[in-house]
């Protein structure tokens, strides 16, 4: 099933190896938001971005978003405003379409609407194929880890054949007191 419509959300997730700060800034700076509107894209409550943009549009925000650093999720709008939820026992709203959202609520964690797209682009290249058929384990336990060091390289001693000592010759100490 295809969407017209999409909501791009952002919830404060950022990039392995990413900055909060930097991040922060980055987005700012982009979007010329206020201090105030900067700290609360940082909230970790999903913010809506832009609402019912096309396909082409809500990439374009997930592809500067991820120059910048962060993630955003892309829901399709139906999914985002869904029916009309029912008060639980605990007075909290549920939806027959969403029966985890208690436990989504209590945890803080959420699972993506059926059809999101992941937020990390897939890797299209596939490993170098490496030949190790000539590499072998030496059998049994007669090696070490000393086995895997890389050997010494001699030191060269300098000639010293042509220095001589100066002075009265060293002996025993019984030698000299005669």
């Amino acid at each position: 099933m295809s969407h017209d419509r999409f909501d791009v959300l952002f919830a404060g997730e950022l990039q392995a190896g990413e900055e909060r700060d930097e991040v922060r800034r980055r987005l700012q700076s982009l979007f010329k938001l206020s201090d105030d509107a900067a700290i609360r894209l940082f909230s970790g409550r999903p913010v809506a971005i832009k609402r019912e943009v096309d396909a082409d549009t809500a990439s374009r925000y997930r592809q500067t978003f991820l120059k910048a650093g962060a993630l955003v999720h892309i829901v399709p709008t139906d999914a985002a405003a869904g029916p009309e939820s029912a008060p639980d026992q605990a007075g909290r709203g549920t939806t027959a379409a969403d029966p985890h959202r208690q436990v989504a609520e209590s945890s803080g964690l959420a699972l993506s609407p059926p059809g999101d797209q992941p937020l990390e682009p897939p890797v299209a290249a596939n490993p170098p194929a490496i030949d190790i058929g000539h590499l072998g384990l030496v059998p049994g336990s007669d090696w070490t880890l000393e086995d895997c060091e890389p050997p010494l390289e001699p030191i060269e001693l300098p000639d010293i054949g042509h220095l001589r000592i100066l002075g009265p010759p060293i002996g025993d100490a019984d030698d000299r007191q005669s």
